[in-house]
């Protein structure tokens, strides 16, 4: 798949995240608004549980009418919470209306600048934590959009490597290359691409957790807020909100760690030819900008995939399987990690790059290299197998 369609399909992600969410977001804002809501003595006029058939059963709300007298005029309203809509559970909704009898009177929050506005109940409820769902997609849909357009980048700059020098002769010298090109044609040195730069990782890991932390957050509040003015402690909300809030949390650790990382020794790898032909090799030299003095070991080795996409009833799935893990570089100390050159090569066994509708082979250099007390250098930068002049389709 292109990296265009790959963005299209993350966006749909995106935005069916984002449509979902802000099903709840104004009612969570009215939530938090009605704080500061003034408190009325209401007269109940009616109060029922509503039922409500559908296709998959019956579910139920709470209906009732009041009115109330703010600054001298009446007002009535039909608003028990801000979030509306049916449910199932029937008794709880009862155990509410058993609380409001007709002609009883009970505790309003009308809004001062709009007093025909005015809510019953105005906390969360356990509804509201489906608006934690939305986040996954936003996540996914934003990630993946993210890693289309750098996809789209590296494909861009393999194919055309001019932009990484002047052409001439000498091993510092990149020259255009059709990253497709056979092995005679694609004869010129390139620098790899990694799909995502650090900074670009820490972007994103910086957008999730405001998005994930920012609605955690609110009803972290909202239940904290609640205890300390005196109502109940709700233990199951609390018991539901732990693992988003531990998600949350390792996200906030991990943005320190990525920041560490951007000071790390930047690798840059440049192979002598574009497309490596199976069964062919291809001179591999490394570098790194910054203090490598900080290294104390070094590994670069390659890697081929097979991503297999098909359809298992209704869902699509993926399913990714190394078949080639081969060592190029391991080093361990010493002045040789700084830079250096070697001999990589294609086992003529495997199988050339190449990408269809639902199938894909993958190759990529991986490296790793450990800095002790300080986050690890891991990157991968792929790069275009060939099939060689026995085997070009």
């Amino acid at each position: 798949m292109s990296p265009g369609c790959m963005g299209a399909f993350f966006a749909i992600f995106l935005i069916a995240g984002l449509g979902f969410l802000m099903v709840f977001a104004l009612p969570a804002w009215n939530v938090v608004a009605s704080r500061s809501w003034t408190p009325v003595e209401c007269e109940i006029l009616s109060s029922s549980v509503g039922n409500h058939a559908g296709e998959d059963g019956t579910t139920y709300s709470i209906d009732v009418r009041y009115r109330y007298v703010f600054n001298g005029v009446e007002y009535s309203s039909d608003r028990y919470e801000f979030l509306g809509g049916t449910s199932s559970g029937y008794e709880g909704k009862q155990a509410v209306v058993d609380e409001m009898p007709e002609g009883s009177s009970v505790t309003c929050y009308v809004d001062p600048d709009d007093p025909s506005e005015a809510v019953i109940y105005r906390g969360f409820t356990w509804v509201y934590l489906f608006s934690l769902l939305p986040l996954l997609f936003i996540a996914i849909g934003a990630g993946g959009i993210v890693w289309a357009l750098a996809s789209h980048r590296g494909a861009a700059e393999s194919k055309v490597g001019g932009h990484f020098g002047a052409t001439g002769e000498g091993s510092g010298a990149f020259r255009e290359v059709d990253s497709w090109a056979t092995p005679a044609a694609a004869s010129g040195p390139v620098e790899l691409q990694e799909p995502l730069s650090p900074m670009g990782k820490l972007g994103c890991l910086i957008g999730v957790c405001i998005f994930w932390n920012g609605i955690v957050s609110i009803f972290v509040w909202t239940l904290w807020s609640e205890w300390r003015s005196g109502a109940s402690f709700d233990g199951w909300m609390a018991v539901f909100l732990i693992p988003f809030v531990l998600v949350g949390l390792t996200m906030l650790v991990g943005i320190p760690y990525q920041l560490l990382a951007l000071a790390n020794p930047r690798p840059r790898l440049a192979l002598s030819r574009a497309g490596v032909p199976l069964g062919g090799s291809a001179q591999l030299d490394w570098s790194f900008r910054g203090s490598t003095g900080r290294l104390r070991d070094l590994r670069i080795w390659i890697e081929g995939s097979e991503a297999a996409t098909y359809r298992r009833g209704t869902t699509t799935h993926t399913d990714t399987e190394v078949f080639a893990e081969i060592d190029v570089v391991r080093i361990e100390r010493g002045r040789a990690i700084a830079a250096g050159s070697t001999t990589l090569d294609i086992p003529v066994d495997t199988m050339h790059s190449f990408e269809a509708p639902h199938n894909k082979i993958v190759w990529k250099l991986k490296l790793t290299g450990s800095i002790a007390w300080w986050p690890d250098v891991m990157t991968e930068f792929p790069f275009i197998v060939d099939p060689g002049e026995g085997r070009q389709e």
